[in-house]
């Protein structure tokens, strides 16, 4: 059988599409067949531009309708259900109950088939054939009812799947029908051949079914027929959906009016939410297919808006002229009725306008945020809430003369996506010039920066930018009330040692110590709070509390009413979780493995022994650490166990000139051959031998001072290692079958969506992200690019936040059609027609797993899990842990706001008096500090970089040498200049030991060597001991601070003296 099933893709995005363009131009005919009435045609006609994107609107309408099949025909198993449970059963290794079916059930009676699956269906067969079907996990979890046994609990799993199916194949039968009364043979033909599908044999008295179908349907509730208009009507036009009696049609339109918000956003809509992005106030086309008209599927309420005219424009002569109507324009009729009772009413609490451009469920979450509340909005991904949020902010500036709100993102993608969303809606604000970015790394000046804050409105700011402006050492501080909103994207990182925290805990601070300051309303967005680990719905329930504590909002809000509404938004991926491929023969592995025990035995040698044999206790914990070194080489813990030695090794650099050196040496050698391992068990050769020909040259120039036989022995043994790597035939290494299996999706889906495919492929590492995307250079339709942070240098995987930009942009253009990311791509990221997400031997927590699926934003978009037994497990527990955080959600909902209160004010004062005691600590820290003889030395080699006495803190956190001899020991490599707050960043500092030390800075028309912490060591001379800090803050003794007279004395000593 094909391993493309049918029904699956039936009434997809590719099916309708398929549909649209077998129907021809005689398209009203075909669906008055269907049902339509010439009146409703006209509609679609009048509000949707080009043939194509008319029917397509149409078929999303269609595809709305309930279906109606007689009792006879529901009850027997469709040929095509049925081939499929069978295939589905072999596959899996259940051919005893797959050889049964066909003969104990000759009849194909669907209610006796699904009792015999749910009988013999148990374990791990049970799960894995269910999944196989299409079913989520998540379906698996909630479908069974309280007490059912597992054999009911399969029954109502397979029934509620089986309905689906016959609910898809059903309405394609509809139009083969259609499309065979037409004659036009040909159009049946080209979608059977393309989602292997008959037609049903029995076509003429399926006619009379569908003849049925519509009879029936002028019987269906007034209740049932209303919530359609709400679906399908638009303001102040005499549309009503399919199949409804047109008298009880007009009365219910008149009486739903008023409740209806964004016609043109509502109405061209599936249940997929198929809503068209478009800068203009037009509704555009729900999708197109060829190379000139671009698919674009499900588009979230997070894109622009498109409010199309309403009630209140039928007044106007022409269309809107203003583009900030888009949050401006209200629905009249609302508007009327309020300004009626605005007069006769008075109300205890402001009641918020209605915004003509959300829908139901997203009004529903700005509402507390709207009267001012402090909330958290918490709704699945793809729910648009950003666009609730800039709604939020739009009439919180409009209601506040002096308002100045922050939303805050955590990365520079991020923050520029937000901000760009902000222009093209909050048109007002953009045109008189009050929104302001601020970018890591953007060109600014202090009196540039408090010059945007005079004189905007809404600034766009990462959370240590903001944390930033806010020290009290800055030139010109910026006080928290002088903010009156922030926004918190992604608030669920409000939580320990995180930035966002920082900003919280200035707030609580503020808020103690000045009551009757005026301190910023806190919105927070999130798709998941997460659970913490939680076991349990009390600890999912403790830790949704102390998130709300953490932003003082005593307000979650999330969809309860309008769960529907919300639903027609929104579509769940496929999720296809398969297990990593082991190879039958590996060469590669065998090496590396061999090379790493190699290594370790050199531990054992003469000299290293007895160095390990005196009596000192930082000795002594070397030793330990080697005796204990762990198994398992392809484990995380062996990466921590090289880490902690090194550690531990470079306390004793300067108990001998030689021994600790070689360890070292003996310690990069094995995370060489580990990382290898590790690149090995996830791609191919070609990747194994970039990957040890670069760490070897590296290696290389860190060894360059090495004068002894044991360290020129085991450079020369990693370089026999690399020519063997190089020596292999490709042809005769067999390709990793991971790989191939990626390869095998990426070609398959591109196949279906052309040129309007988008793929995010997640890795764990920037090593992987890059060779990933290099293995995938012979997809020259892909063209494969990988996304990683900018935390480090482009050498070692990163990217700059300018090519971070510049790739995504590629990305939403469709230069890029698939990028390899690490997890800093998860958050947030809008590529509205990403279509598949591959999850690659990464391990995620139930966070970060939802975030990544939010990633897919098309409807019949398909997560793709590959990983080894553990992972996938650990996948499991995710869905679990969201079932908790759900309940957690509902319990916290449940309870009154003066016990929610009650919890968060004291959960608050304990949290205020902990940070009272860590900023005292800090102060103790601070003024206790000693003046003590020390040196700092590189943190690889202990060559000696700078006195302590040297050494100058700039601008309270850059830590530069003040010695001018510093420049005759150093080489520079020139990288990207980046300057920020009058600080110019040009070139990367190597010690003239050949290892990192910092970054050249220019301050002021002076150069600076600023030091990097995680390339130097502190060496107390006094004592001949090493201080272990891991931050620079942490240095126990006294460094003296600069300031620009000091900077201007350094630069005037850098001069050349007269003769």
């Amino acid at each position: 059988m094909a391993a493309r099933y049918p029904l699956f893709d039936i009434l997809n995005v590719e099916f309708i599409t398929t549909v649209a363009q077998n129907i021809g131009k005689d398209w009203k005919s075909f669906f008055i067949e269907l049902g339509f009435e010439d009146v409703d045609l006209y509609h679609f006609e009048y509000d949707n531009k080009g043939l194509l994107n008319i029917v397509l609107a149409v078929l999303h309408v269609w595809k709305e309708n309930p279906l109606i099949v007689d009792e006879r025909r529901n009850s027997q198993c469709i040929k095509e259900i049925f081939d499929l449970i069978i295939d589905i059963l072999r596959r899996h290794g259940c051919n005893n109950i797959a050889d049964d079916l066909p003969s104990k059930f000759p009849g194909s009676d669907i209610n006796q088939i699904i009792g015999h699956l749910s009988r013999y269906l148990i374990n791990e067969q049970r799960s894995l054939v269910l999944r196989s079907l299409g079913i989520s996990h998540e379906k698996i979890l909630s479908a069974p009812k309280q007490g059912q046994s597992l054999k009911e609990e399969t029954t109502t799993i397979l029934n509620n799947w089986y309905k689906d199916q016959t609910c898809k194949y059903w309405k394609c039968q509809e139009l083969f029908t259609v499309f065979r009364n037409r004659g036009e043979l040909s159009s049946i033909k080209n979608i059977t051949d393309k989602f292997i599908i008959s037609e049903y044999e029995g076509n003429e008295g399926h006619q009379r079914s569908l003849e049925t179908y519509r009879s029936s349907s002028l019987n269906i509730s007034d209740e049932t027929h209303g919530s359609r208009v709400k679906a399908n009507v638009q303001v102040n036009t005499a549309f009503s959906s399919p199949f409804k009696h047109k008298d009880n049609s007009r009365n219910l339109l008149v009486e739903e009016s008023l409740d209806v918000q964004d016609s043109g956003s509502e109405r061209k809509k599936s249940k997929h939410g198929d809503d068209i992005d478009d800068t203009n106030i037009e509704v555009n086309s729900l999708l197109t297919v060829s190379t000139e008209q671009k698919v674009n599927p499900k588009r979230c309420a997070d894109e622009t808006i498109d409010v199309q005219d309403s009630a209140s424009d039928n007044k106007k002569s022409k269309h809107v002229e203003d583009s900030d109507n888009k949050l401006d324009d209200q629905d009249s009729a609302t508007d009327k009725k309020n300004s009626k009772h605005d007069d006769d009413t008075k109300k205890e609490e402001p009641t918020p306008k209605t915004y003509g451009g959300l829908r139901k469920y997203q009004e529903e979450l700005a509402k507390n945020a709207l009267l001012g509340k402090n909330t958290i909005i918490c709704a699945v991904t793809n729910a648009g809430k950003t666009i609730v949020a800039f709604h939020i902010i739009d009439e919180h500036i409009k209601r506040n003369p002096n308002a100045k709100v922050v939303f805050l993102a955590r990365t520079n993608p991020l923050l520029d996506q937000q901000y760009k969303k902000a222009c093209d809606i909050l048109k007002r604000l953009q045109r008189d010039n009050d929104i302001k970015k601020f970018l890591v790394g953007q060109e600014s000046t202090d009196e540039s920066t408090r010059q945007q804050f005079d004189n905007g409105r809404l600034f766009f700011m990462t959370p240590q930018l903001l944390m930033n402006k806010m020290k009290l050492e800055e030139k010109f501080p910026v006080p928290i009330n002088t903010f009156s909103m922030l926004v918190l994207d992604e608030c669920h990182h409000v939580h320990g040692k995180t930035p966002y925290n920082d900003i919280m805990a200035t707030y609580r601070k503020a808020q103690n110590d000045a009551q009757d300051m005026k301190l910023p309303q806190i919105v927070g967005l999130t798709a998941s709070p997460g659970t913490n680990k939680a076991k349990d719905e009390t600890s999912a329930k403790e830790h949704l509390m102390k998130v709300m504590t953490n932003m003082d909002a005593i307000h979650l809000s999330t969809v309860r009413k309008h769960k529907e509404n919300l639903e027609e938004y929104t579509t769940e991926a496929e999720q296809v979780v398969l297990q990593m491929k082991v190879r039958k023969r590996n060469p590669i592995q065998d090496k590396l493995e061999s090379s790493i025990s190699h290594v370790e035995r050199q531990f054992q040698l003469e000299k290293v022994q007895t160095f390990l044999a005196v009596s000192m206790q930082v000795i002594h914990d070397v030793k330990q650490s080697l005796l204990n070194i762990p198994i398992q080489k392809l484990e995380q813990t062996y990466i921590q166990w090289i880490t902690e030695t090194r550690l531990k090794v470079e306390n004793v650099l300067n108990k001998d000139e030689y021994v600790p050196r070689l360890m070292l040496t003996y310690l990069r050698h094995l995370e060489i051959y580990a990382e290898c391992l590790e690149m090995n068990s996830l791609l191919d050769t070609q990747a194994v031998v970039d990957l040890i020909t670069s760490r070897s040259s590296e290696e290389s120039i860190q060894s360059q001072n090495a004068n002894t036989i044991e360290e020129r022995d085991i450079l020369k043994y990693l370089e026999d290692v690399r020519k063997f790597m190089c020596s292999l035939d490709p042809e005769q290494v067999e390709c990793n079958p991971d790989v191939q299996e990626i390869i095998h999706w990426l070609q398959r889906e591109y196949e279906k969506q052309g040129d309007n495919s988008r793929f995010f492929i997640f890795v764990k590492t920037r090593a992987t992200a890059r060779a990933l995307a290099k293995r995938l250079e012979h997809l020259k339709n892909l063209n494969c690019q990988y996304f990683t942070g900018s935390q480090v240098g482009i050498e070692d995987g990163g990217l700059t936040k300018h090519k971070q930009l510049e790739v995504l942009n590629k990305f939403k253009s469709g230069v890029h059609k698939c990028l390899v990311a690490t997890a800093v791509a998860s958050e947030g990221i809008d590529i509205p027609e990403c279509n598949m997400m591959i999850r690659y031997r990464f391990t995620a927590n139930e966070i970060t797993s939802c975030q990544m699926r939010g990633r897919i934003r098309t409807a019949g978009g398909k997560e793709v899990i590959i990983g080894s037994e553990k992972e996938n497990l650990r996948e499991t527990i995710n869905v679990e842990r969201m079932v908790l955080m759900k309940r957690a959600v509902d319990a916290v909902i449940a309870m009154n706001e003066h016990e929610i209160r009650e919890k968060i004010d004291k959960g608050k004062q304990l949290l205020f008096q902990s940070e009272e005691v860590e900023r005292k600590k800090a102060l103790e820290s601070s003024k206790n500090k000693v003046v003590e003889q020390f040196k700092v030395t590189c943190r690889k080699c202990s060559k000696d970089i700078v006195k302590g006495q040297n050494l100058r803190i700039l601008k309270g956190s850059l830590h530069v040498v003040f010695d001018n001899s510093i420049f005759g020991r150093i080489k520079r490599e020139p990288i990207k200049h980046i300057v920020t707050e009058d600080i110019k960043l040009t070139d990367k500092v190597i010690g003239d030991c050949g290892h990192e030390w910092g970054h050249l800075n220019v301050y002021n028309e002076c150069e600076l060597v600023v030091l990097a912490q995680k390339s130097i060591k502190v060496f107390n001379v006094a004592k001949q001991v090493s201080v272990n800090v891991k931050k620079w803050k942490d240095v126990p003794y006294k460094i003296d601070t600069v300031d620009d007279d000091d900077i201007l004395a350094f630069k005037a000593s850098q001069l050349p003296t007269a003769e």
